[in-house]
């Protein structure tokens, strides 16, 4: 690990002051940053399938000038972490307690550990399933955890999800689960082949080119569908987080009304059984809540600014 990790806070429009670093988890290689020097505590993203540190720029940038610092990670399999297989296009893993590993190598770098001050957690998607998990197993003890749209199930419908099951006993059966799930493009990033409108991610169209241009600048950051055996890991974890207790600790969870990659029904039945939980909807948000138009992200910032003060952080 020679080599330095490169950050590109210009693309991310994240403080410049940013630094990345390798660290190993397992075989592989992670790369993280830390933007540090916040006085009011850290906060620790745990982001989505798909997405890189510098994706979260302009989150961090809210965070900072709120008073934090911050440190996140590209998991396994994605941004410019290692991945698993030849074809570097899929994020392929067999279980998800790959991500919980990476999980402890990250809280246990010195960079991160170093942090001072009360602990935030913010994880988004694929980031809630895994950072449920983590406060489940008290891999880490946050003062407070912000979620938006966490992967506590999968939104299909009803003859897709039998669809999916069938090719996943296939691929178990016949050992294909490194190949990609039957969908039209799957080796191509989503925000390459799916045009803004009818897209599941943002309604905000200056987001959405964000996103692209990302990938232009650069390509390593790109990631086709999921693999078979990363959706069988993914629809055990999310189905065997839906029969676990609530984890301890104040949590916020935001969720677009129109969300359409992860079960809002799944995500509102945890929060019914959780008093500890809070669920805001946020009217016309669809996935990425915190890239969304300008109006949504005001009024999710106001309900997280008010949540951390109310928690007294």
């Amino acid at each position: 690990m020679a080599d330095p990790a490169p950050l590109y806070n210009e693309l991310a429009e994240a403080p410049e002051f940013g630094r990345a670093f390798w660290i190993k988890s397992g075989r592989r290689r992670l790369r993280a940053a830390v933007w540090e020097g916040g006085g009011r505590g850290h906060v620790v993203i745990f982001g989505g399938r798909s997405e890189y540190i510098e994706k979260w720029g302009r989150v961090v940038s809210q965070l900072v000038q709120r008073g934090f610092s911050v440190a996140t990670l590209d998991w396994r399999g994605q941004g410019l972490s290692d991945r698993a297989l030849g074809n570097q296009m899929k994020g392929h893993v067999s279980d998800f307690a790959a991500y919980q590993r990476d999980v402890e190598a990250f809280l246990k770098a010195p960079e991160v550990a170093a942090l001072a001050g009360p602990q935030v957690l913010f994880c988004h998607s694929m980031g809630g399933c895994i950072g449920m998990r983590a406060l489940l197993d008290e891999r880490i003890a946050p003062a407070a955890t912000v979620m938006t749209a966490p992967m506590l199930g999968i939104e299909f419908t009803p003859l897709a999800r039998c669809f999916i099951d069938v090719m996943i006993m296939l691929a178990r059966r016949f050992g294909f689960e490194s190949s990609f799930i039957p969908a039209p493009k799957a080796g191509l990033p989503y925000v390459s082949h799916q045009a803004f409108e009818g897209n599941v991610l943002t309604g905000d169209a200056e987001h959405y080119a964000w996103f692209a241009k990302h990938l232009e600048a650069e390509p390593g950051f790109a990631l086709g569908s999921p693999t078979l055996g990363w959706m069988a890991a993914a629809l055990d974890e999310s189905a065997a987080l839906s029969q676990a207790p609530a984890p301890d600790g104040p949590m916020l969870m935001l969720l677009g009304e129109d969300e359409s990659v992860v079960s809002p029904a799944r995500i509102r039945a945890f929060v019914a059984r959780n008093p500890a939980c809070r669920l805001v909807e946020l009217v016309g948000g669809r996935h990425e809540v915190f890239l969304e138009t300008a109006e949504i992200r005001r009024i999710l910032w106001a309900e997280i600014d008010s949540f951390l003060t109310g928690n007294h952080i």
